[in-house]
């Protein structure tokens, strides 16, 4: 028996891609069809009496809703959807917030834009905080790999030419944003966004700026978690003359308060307001705290305030709650980012010797599986480690003791005696001594009239030369 194909079908072939399975046949029609009016739609299709127009409605919204399930669950999956090449890429204007997302995994997003003029160009990509992908799960909104090939995955951004040339890629300058900025001449640009792996499904803003000629100056300003509040400028713009003081002050949302800052050194990241001087294109990061009791439940382990450090510290993030732990944590030096982790214990190795001598401010941001997030602030002192070496010796009574004189001594440092660690040494921070101790365990390694070997060895291993020591 022959069977003559229904007229719905044939249209459904000619004007989509058609996805069809036993129980359900899926409609993705194009930008160009989706825009055809409902009733033209459901007038061809029941042309020649071959399916009622009830019938026709009932399967564009099992299609409709079979090609949200396919997609993904998040309404960020067909924004600026279909972007998928330079050819298709979704023309943007200059500081418009571009939220998208990479779904389904694999898919990448173009972007076009035009500058009338040459000047610099600065891009930022900020990856979602609470956006759930095809399995209703949080991604968590850290740019940063897991060392399994799961959870949260690091997007990349890329800088195309009108010629389809990379001309810039993107570097991580926030836990949760990417940014590149470019000496741009007048033309057709375009912003590739993907990730490199193939694997997740990610929601993100992008934001270009650009504008005013060669002497301006883009500054882009996120906050974090996004809705969390807001930032004012003054003056306000997107672009501004090099050598142009702007006034941020970040205006938290209903609920939430302002934790710090971060894209840029030289300030105190928890001052509100503070003012910047723009030499070049700038991307700043609002961090706010999310109401609740986060905060109460999210700690910090390896480093308390006004720690003084001399040698390598791991710092790892503890949760207190297991209904709403925390998923991932960003760490910032001054300012600026220094490292990102989305694997519990959420451990980073923070190595003083870089930072110089002086205060530094760790900032903390962490989330938590609701996409809540707070910040936590410990500022610290460093000492910068350095070879120690012992200038002198004096002895001292009652009970025997060992006052090392010298350079390089910091807290933690350890005295020697022959290559066997003194009972006691104590680092006496205003007078940069150490006391070696006491009594008659230290008796028994310094005999009488006899030589012996001192030496200062410092946390981090380096130790001075032997300093010989006779009672």
């Amino acid at each position: 028996m022959r069977m003559t194909p229904s007229p719905w079908l044939k249209i459904a072939e000619e004007s989509a891609e058609v996805h069809r399975g036993p129980f359900e046949m899926i409609f993705n029609l194009s930008r160009r069809r989706s825009m055809m009016n409902k009733a033209t739609v459901v007038s061809r299709f029941t042309r020649g009496g071959g399916i009622t127009q009830k019938a026709v409605l009932a399967l564009l919204l099992i299609g409709s809703l079979g090609l949200a399930a396919h997609a993904a669950t998040d309404p960020l999956c067909g924004a600026y959807e279909p972007n998928d090449s330079f050819q298709a890429a979704a023309p943007i204007t200059s500081g418009e917030l571009v939220n998208a997302a990479i779904c389904p995994a694999g898919d990448q997003d173009y972007y076009s834009f035009a500058l009338s003029g040459a000047g610099s160009l600065s891009l930022a990509l900020q990856t979602a905080q609470n956006f759930q992908d095809n399995s209703g799960t949080d991604t968590g909104g850290v740019v940063a790999e897991t060392s399994d090939g799961t959870g949260d995955q690091a997007l990349s951004l890329e800088l195309y030419d009108a010629g389809f040339n990379l001309v810039a890629t993107g570097a991580a300058s926030g836990g949760d944003v990417v940014s590149l900025s470019y000496a741009a001449q007048a033309g057709t640009y375009y912003a590739k966004v993907y990730d490199p792996l193939a694997t997740d499904q990610e929601g993100y803003t992008l934001v270009a700026s650009w504008g005013g000629g060669a002497n301006q100056v883009p500054l882009t300003v996120l906050a974090e978690p996004q809705g969390s509040g807001s930032v004012s400028l003054n003056p306000s713009g997107q672009s501004f003359p090099s050598g142009t003081q702007v006034t941020l002050t970040a205006v938290p949302g209903a609920g939430s308060t302002f934790g710090f800052w971060s894209g840029i050194s030289g300030i105190d990241p928890a001052a509100n307001p503070i003012t910047i001087t723009l030499s070049s294109p700038t991307v700043i990061e609002a961090h706010f705290n999310s109401g609740g009791d986060f905060q109460a439940v999210a700690s910090l382990q390896g480093i308390v305030p006004a720690s003084t450090l001399s040698a390598p510290t791991t710092v790892t993030v503890a949760s207190g709650s297991s209904a709403t732990p925390v998923v991932s944590a960003s760490y910032f030096v001054d300012g600026l980012v220094a490292a990102s982790s989305t694997t519990s214990p959420f451990a980073w190795l923070l190595q003083p010797g870089p930072l110089g001598n002086g205060t530094h401010t760790l900032n903390v941001f962490v989330r938590n599986s609701l996409g809540a997030g707070t910040s936590l602030t410990v500022p610290f002192t460093v000492e910068t480690v350095s070879a120690p070496s012992i200038t002198g010796i004096k002895k001292l009574g009652n009970p025997l003791r060992l006052k090392i004189l010298g350079t390089g001594f910091v807290s933690g440092s350890k005295v020697t005696i022959n290559g066997t660690a003194t009972p006691h040494s104590r680092y006496k921070a205003k007078k940069k001594t150490l006391i070696a101790g006491s009594g008659k365990a230290l008796k028994r390694m310094l005999p009488k009239k006899t030589g012996v070997c001192v030496r200062v060895v410092n946390p981090d291993g380096t130790a001075s030369a032997c300093f010989t020591f006779t009672r």
